[in-house]
């Protein structure tokens, strides 16, 4: 082909794939109606997963949740997937039943709406639940195991509340960790022996 032609085509291609002057406005009340179907929405991502199938990981996170009402799955940007939910209880169990394994890797969680950009969002903190070994009777109480899983971060609940617990797992905390660091696996803490403060008491290891 000679090089005019080719320079002709071109620019017929780049004259029909130029954006028109105008732009569209869709009616607001449009809008609005499709922006107040993404409330029940959170984004989610595989640690390391860039490389994986788009396809797969829905279809895996489909099956790994098992959800019975709809669940539509958007694949929004590079291992980043918006998640909508037909029913709030849904999420809420999909939040509070994490750590997630999805095809071996970890799945990170984060709130989300139509208003945020994808782009902006950090996933920067998962939420685990610890189990505690090595307590002694002076540490069985709420806000005594509170203080000592407050050592792997931020504490957001503590069970049982109020009571001693009644099985052999004792008291479990959910505590908001930092994906970044390594996990906190035990902490010496100080025990009270007839009226003196011991500092160098056994270890209490975070499971």
């Amino acid at each position: 082909m000679e090089p005019d032609h080719i320079h002709s085509l071109s620019s017929s291609l780049q004259n029909s794939l130029s954006l028109p002057p105008t732009i569209m406005n869709i009616p607001d009340d449009i809008l609005e109606a499709n922006h107040a179907l993404w409330e029940h929405t959170i984004i989610i991502t595989l640690v390391n997963g860039d490389g994986l199938n788009p396809n797969h990981v829905m279809k895996c996170v489909r099956q790994a949740w098992r959800l019975q009402q709809r669940l539509d799955i958007i694949p929004y940007a590079r291992n980043r997937f918006v998640c909508r939910f037909e029913r709030l209880t849904d999420m809420e169990r999909i939040i509070a039943d994490q750590p997630w394994i999805i095809i071996g890797r970890l799945l990170l969680i984060q709130s989300f709406s139509a208003d945020m950009e994808v782009h902006l969002v950090t996933f920067n903190t998962i939420p685990l639940w610890l189990g505690f070994r090595g307590l002694q009777l002076e540490h069985l109480n709420s806000a005594v195991v509170s203080l000592i899983a407050s050592a792997a971060r931020n504490v957001l609940n503590v069970l049982p509340q109020g009571v001693i617990p009644r099985t052999a797992e004792g008291y479990r905390a959910r505590v908001e960790v930092l994906v970044s660091n390594p996990l906190i696996q035990a902490i010496t803490v100080n025990t009270h022996h007839h009226a003196i403060v011991n500092n160098v008491s056994g270890l209490v290891i975070l499971l």
